[in-house]
């Protein structure tokens, strides 16, 4: 059996749902509500895995001004679906399922300048980072080898595959302190002298908080979506599977 990838796509804020299913070599097809139960339900041959997304999309109350589309989400057959500025896309699943290689398809999606032909990014597509911005990507729980290898497997998506343009602003925050980790993120995002933030990306956010709970990831969650929002950005963000808990 190959392993499966599940991805349910919310709209909006009107819970309208679309579900999508994923195979190696195969374009994504959307399924309906019943097929989706049973894949999840289906038990998991030995030695193999299933693997599984949520997908879904924040809209903040009251959006930015400028919120135009900055990342586009394909669906086969179907209208993109797109993520303005000032909203929240989150990553939702089990541990090592592969969230960290969608936020690299994502963050040279993103990297991507004027003029320059769209890339193999998986499902995903963004608008061209504009002069004078960044994107922003904050990896909480990666060793340090873990997050090499991970820049340069999204490097060698891009033009620049023997080095990091300057308007990429990675870091790897698992030598920091959790306790100063979000007082870190802040600086990064607000500092006077840095750039304006084209995307932020965030994996994961469980990690910019010590004890994992259903509150505290709720408390920092409802801090980084005013903050996407503040940044007219696009907030990507990964968060990792506890039962009964989606954000």
């Amino acid at each position: 059996m190959k392993h499966k990838i599940v991805n349910n796509l919310k709209n909006g804020t009107a819970g309208k749902k679309t579900i999508l299913r994923f195979e190696p070599g195969m374009a994504p097809r959307e399924i309906s509500e019943a097929e989706y139960q049973q894949v999840l339900n289906a038990p998991c041959p030995e030695g193999k895995r299933n693997l599984y997304f949520d997908l879904g999309k924040d809209v903040p109350p009251e959006p930015t001004v400028d919120n135009s589309p900055i990342l586009w989400v394909e669906k086969k057959g179907k209208k993109s679906e797109a993520i303005l500025a000032g909203e929240t896309f989150w990553i939702h699943g089990l541990e090592k399922t592969g969230k960290s290689s969608i936020i690299g398809a994502i963050v040279a999606a993103a990297l991507r300048e004027e003029g320059d032909p769209l890339l193999e990014t998986l499902m995903f597509r963004a608008a061209p980072c504009p002069k004078g911005k960044r994107v922003v990507h904050v990896d909480t729980r990666s060793s340090e080898s873990e997050y090499e290898n991970l820049m340069n497997t999204t490097m060698r998506r891009t033009k620049y595959k023997d080095g990091r343009p300057e308007h990429l602003h990675s870091y790897q925050f698992r030598p920091i302190p959790v306790e100063e980790r979000l007082g870190t993120l802040e600086k990064i995002l607000f500092g006077p002298e840095l750039p304006p933030v084209h995307v932020l990306l965030v994996d994961p956010l469980d990690d910019l908080v010590s004890d994992h709970s259903q509150e505290s990831v709720e408390r920092v969650a409802n801090l980084m979506r005013a903050w996407a929002n503040m940044l007219n950005t696009v907030l990507v963000v990964v968060t990792c599977y506890k039962p009964n808990y989606k954000p």
